[in-house]
């Protein structure tokens, strides 16, 4: 458990669900590391209190359940051990004494990728052998800093790519153009983050995405489908800036935030103004920004209910009436079974 790195010894409930005991049996597993998006549990509990998701059993499951947590809950327990990172973003809406030594209500969603990318990294680095990823919005933000750390030739996590046998992101951020999953539907766009050759990892899109990154992405999601013209570059500057504001503990609320920010003139807006000289985009962007903010539900959280544009390629059980979520829990597991852990 220890290398795990999980929870405290007080923290019983927690413990309680991690099924410690199978991790010991002796029988060699993959890892699956899933990291939520914020504000949730990383159990998949709801307000903290009662499970929602229950073990490998499928069960309907409504927008508010975090779409990593209920991969992890239904993934074959004979394939993989379940290790739900824990970091500020999970804990923004709990009380402060199950917070720990964290603060999220003072950081920013920037400053926590970079906590909870530090966390994952440890993690891995910590656990030898075969693991998977899965993370959705803030947490797919976090688990492509990891990406793009295996990625780097300096980076110590560069000798554990080939390790990695499978991921697949909710409403990534960081996701590359025209990425999906073989087989999809292209979505158009990319995530809302910037393209840029350098940069704080997971804050920035991801390049040369892996065949085995799978990205969830729906069409009107406003985190993982910013357009890619001289609009979408406005937005990216603008979401840029926001998720660096420090108390900006909800993703999308601070991401709707673009509305606002667009039609004022107040010290956010003149603090990033210089930047975008282009009234035109600067109006589509708006246009956009107005749109897809004001869809209800948001694509952004119905991942779990909505039935996937096109069948995946190649993987088995899939029917019409297959959701995303359902074809998240098949893949992996799928990579699981091909592939020998190690």
């Amino acid at each position: 458990m220890s290398n795990y790195g999980i929870v405290t010894s007080t923290y019983v409930e927690k413990s309680a669900l991690a099924e410690v005991a199978r991790w010991n049996d002796n029988l060699k597993r993959h890892t699956l590391y899933t990291v939520c998006d914020s504000l949730q549990d990383i159990w998949g509990l709801y307000k903290g209190q009662r499970p929602v998701v229950t073990g490998p059993t499928p069960i309907k499951l409504g927008s508010t359940v975090p779409y990593d947590a209920a991969v992890g809950a239904q993934v074959s327990p004979q394939l993989f051990n379940w290790v739900p990172v824990s970091y500020p973003a999970s804990y923004a809406g709990l009380t402060p004494q199950l917070a720990d030594t964290w603060n999220p209500k003072t950081m920013s969603i920037a400053q926590m990728v970079t906590w909870g990318a530090t966390e994952l990294k440890s993690r891995i680095e910590a656990t030898p052998g075969t693991f998977a990823l899965v993370g959705y919005g803030v947490g797919a933000m976090v688990c492509s800093a990891a990406l793009q750390e295996m990625q780097q030739q300096s980076s110590s996590l560069r000798s554990r790519f080939t390790d990695c046998i499978a991921a697949v992101m909710f409403s990534n951020g960081c996701r590359e153009e025209y990425v999906t999953y073989p087989g999809g539907t292209d979505p158009g766009g990319a995530g809302i983050l910037p393209q840029a050759s350098t940069g704080v990892k997971g804050m920035i899109r991801n390049t040369n995405t892996p065949s085995w990154w799978w990205e969830m992405a729906a069409v009107n999601d406003p985190v993982a489908n910013c357009p890619i013209d001289t609009s979408g570059q406005v937005i990216n500057v603008v979401a840029e800036a926001l998720l660096n504001v420090t108390g900006s503990r909800d993703l999308m609320a601070q991401l709707a935030k673009t509305i606002i920010t667009l039609k004022k003139t107040g010290s956010t807006w003149q603090s990033i103004a210089g930047k975008l000289t282009n009234k035109t985009a600067n109006a589509s962007a708006l246009t956009w920004a107005q749109r897809v903010f004001a869809l209800n539900p948001s694509p952004h959280n119905v991942y779990s209910l909505n039935t996937l544009p096109s069948l995946p390629t190649g993987l088995p059980g899939m029917k019409e009436s297959s959701t995303y979520l359902d074809a998240a829990v098949a893949y992996i597991n799928l990579r699981g079974t091909t592939i020998s852990p190690r």
